[in-house]
Order: C-alpha cells, then structure tokens, then sequence
C-alpha cells in the first residue's frame, strides 16, 4: 500500500479530528433489542490524511457494521440497512472520498488501497478494533482491500453484487470506457451505463441513483473506475480466511466474478432487481445480511 501515509500515523489524525455535527433525530423512535433508539444516529467527520470523510453511525452491540456503498454514491443509499442494524448493534456508513459530503484528496488518489485507508481510519475514530464490512458494488473491493490491510481486525466480508476483477478488462474496452467519462460523452454514457443496471428498479431506486450520479463530480467518478480497474482482487480472496458471503444478481456471474474466482466463496444469488439491490427489497437483503451477521456471532 505504498504511496499513502502509514496507517498508525493516521490514527491520531483521525481520532483528533472526529467532532459530532449534529444528532439527526432524537432517542424517542423504536427501541432495539439493545435497549436504545433505533432512530439516535450522528452525522460525524473524520480526517484521514487530508481528505475529510463523513461517517453516519448509530446503535450498540457488537460486532459493529462498517457499510461501504459504490461507484457514484454515498452512504445515504444505506439508510433502510443503517435503521435495521442499529435496533440490535452499532453499524456505521461513510462517504467515500470525493463522493457525498466528502472532501477530495488533494494528491488525485482514488485507488482501491486509498478508499480502503478511509475506512480503516473511520473504524480507528469510531474505537471499532473489529468490525463487518458490507460493501456494494466498486465498495466491495473496497472492503476486500480493508481485510487485506488489517486481516485480524475484519470479522467478515459481505459483498453485495460486487464488481469483479476489472483488471480482466480488455485494455481497449477499459481505454474506451475512460475515453466515454471525458466531458463531452460523460453525462449520456454514464445514464446509459447505469440506467442498464436499472431496468428492474424500483422508481424510488433509479431517481436516487440517479440523483447521486449527477451530484458526483465527474472526474471523480472517472479516477475512482480506473482505481478500480488496476485492484486485483485474487490475492486477498485467497489470503482472507473469515467468513465471507457474496450477493450477486445474473448478470454479475460472470468468470471475474468473486465467487468464480475462488471455490470457497458461497453466493446467493437474486432475480428480478436491480444493481442496487439494498434499495430494491431492504428487507429481503436485511434477512441476508442477518444471516451472515449471525454466522459471526
């Protein structure tokens, strides 16, 4: 992971610089099995480096819930997932760098290895030593980089439709794709890539998907893709022995797929969603996510 500051010299940075800008709503909704409120949750900021993050976090119990969301969103894609999580344990969602209400490096690092930096230092600022990650789509390599970084501290690995290994990409089509992100094609190639991904989505799925993409700056997005496209997966699949748990949908089952590139990685696999399937049925994927959840205590 070189490139980056060492990650022990951005706990304190992180730590530091963790300030609580409001409390969203008041400990008067549902009660958990916990005892608390499922509706007490923050909006905080945490500093990795130089780029300031925003971090969602609520609940108690453990193990706590890291969400990682994808390419073009932010962590709000996650609400029905963060209002489940915390009747029962401490679950938390953050923006990813130049995405949301995050800030943008200043050094144009968007690689894998640099998003995964982000995540480890909200964990380190939250005070959470081990925690689950659940990462959507380009923040399932994401969180696969995390528990490559610090193995011992990953308690297990929850993929949702993630993106594969783009380094299979052919060069031309990879060279193609970034060409299209350029400014004059980027806003008609960018609906028709995701819009194909949203032909079974709920209305309020494809307005909010929608809604993100056109908040994302679009170099961005752009930088973050060919992040992903130079991450190869394979050697952290093989490495990590957790519990790990792939949700994908037809058209993810492809050879680069995760579960099709180790034999060990179980799949369940959906029909009749779409790409954001979280937001498609909350509760079809919580009961998912509770099963996992309940395989690691």
């Amino acid at each position: 992971m070189s490139g980056r500051p060492l990650h022990g010299e951005m706990v304190s940075l992180a730590v530091t610089a963790l300030f609580c800008v409001s409390t969203l709503a008041a400990p008067s909704g549902p009660v958990g099995a916990a005892g608390h409120a499922a509706s007490d949750r923050k909006l905080l900021f945490v500093r990795n480096g130089d780029v300031r993050l925003c971090v969602e976090t609520g609940g108690e119990g453990s193990p706590p819930v890291i969400l990682v969301h994808g390419l073009a969103g932010d962590l709000t894609m996650w609400d029905a997932q963060l209002r489940h999580l915390w009747k029962s344990r401490r679950a938390a969602a953050l923006d990813l760098r130049g995405h949301g209400r995050s800030g943008r490096p200043s050094d144009g690092d968007y690689s894998i290895p640099a998003m995964a930096s982000d995540v480890l230092a909200v964990a380190d600022a939250l005070g959470m030593k081990r925690f689950v990650l659940v990462g959507h789509s380009l923040g399932g390599s994401v969180i696969l980089a995390c528990a490559q970084e610090a193995p011992e501290r990953v308690a297990g690995l929850l993929f949702v439709d993630p993106a594969g290994d783009v380094t299979r990409l052919p060069k031309e089509r990879l060279d193609a794709m970034l060409e299209s992100m350029k400014a004059l094609t980027y806003l008609s190639f960018m609906r028709g890539w995701f819009g194909a991904n949203l032909t079974e989505a709920r209305p309020s799925t494809r307005r909010k998907v929608f809604a993100d993409l056109d908040r994302t700056p679009p170099e961005v997005v752009a930088a973050s893709y060919a992040g992903l496209a130079r991450f190869d997966p394979l050697p952290a699949l093989r490495a990590y022995r957790g519990p790990m748990l792939t949700v994908i949908l037809p058209g993810s089952d492809r050879p680069s797929s995760f579960q099709n590139l180790v034999p060990d990685l179980p799949a369940v696999r959906l029909r009749g969603l779409s790409h954001w399937l979280m937001m498609d049925d909350p509760k079809g994927f919580d009961r998912i996510m509770d099963d996992f959840l309940a395989r690691i205590g």
